[in-house]
């Protein structure tokens, strides 16, 4: 059942009121900020992280949702400011941003399952381009496909402006791309109803795959580890909420 827009005005006017009487209190005004970015207020967001940034300039997940945002956007030089800003933050904490989840803060287990730099990673989902910015910016080497094909030109006009070398493809995310195979570490960005076996081929021997698994509104967030004889083993991070992965649909 979806939200009203009645319910939805009221929770952020809810918010909205919080921050008016504590100006000064960051939390208030984040999560106001991060309803904002939920319900499609960007710009709005965007005034709001500056002032939580100008508050503590060492706030990670401000820094990251402010980034996504702009890229979002289109600003370019802003999101060009930010990203760096997001790089340098990210050099104290093992943080690579997943922007497809509801909540910027379960960036944090995403950033535990993976780690990236002078790595092959094949990211299924581009996007908006912005996690593939922040893999190629900390030294991966990404191949990422995108089934939209309007999402798919928007991300390689991110990607060619901060001059990064990623390869982007459209197409089905659940065939991946033997082309380049075999992949260090394999990232999805939407949640499947099982683990395609067309991916797991693809991962070569010692990598890891991180993917949302479950057929519902909630996906459990698994890495798959592919020991040097070929051998998987799983974990499991817990409970997220992620756009579908469909299987031979593009358009």
């Amino acid at each position: 059942m979806s939200e009203s827009p009645n319910s939805e005005t009221a929770e952020i006017n809810d918010l909205r009121q919080k921050v008016l009487s504590f100006p000064n209190n960051s939390f208030f005004r984040f999560s106001y900020a991060q309803l904002l970015a939920k319900k499609n207020h960007s710009e709005e967001a965007v005034e709001q992280l500056s002032i939580c940034l100008k508050a503590r300039d060492d706030w990670m997940m401000a820094a990251l949702l402010k980034a996504k945002l702009e890229i979002f956007l289109e600003r370019k030089e802003d999101a060009k400011l930010s990203l760096i800003k997001t790089i340098e933050l990210a050099k104290y904490g093992p943080v690579i941003p997943v922007i497809v989840i509801d909540d910027v803060d379960d960036a944090v287990p995403m950033a535990e399952a993976l780690l990236s730099g002078g790595m092959k990673v094949l990211e299924i989902g581009t996007g908006s381009g912005f996690q593939t910015c922040i893999l190629c910016r900390l030294g991966a080497k990404v191949f990422s496909i995108e089934r939209h094909k309007e999402l798919h030109k928007k991300a390689k006009g991110m990607i060619d402006f901060f001059k990064f070398s990623a390869r982007l493809f459209f197409g089905d995310g659940y065939k991946g791309n033997k082309t380049y195979a075999p992949y260090d570490r394999i990232l999805v960005t939407c949640g499947a109803p099982e683990i395609p076996m067309e991916l797991l081929s693809q991962l070569k021997n010692g990598g890891i795959l991180v993917i949302p698994v479950g057929a519902g509104k909630e996906q459990k967030m698994i890495k798959l580890t592919k020991d040097f004889e070929g051998n998987v083993s799983e974990e499991d991070f817990g409970t997220f909420k992620f756009v579908p992965m469909l299987e031979r649909k593009v358009n």
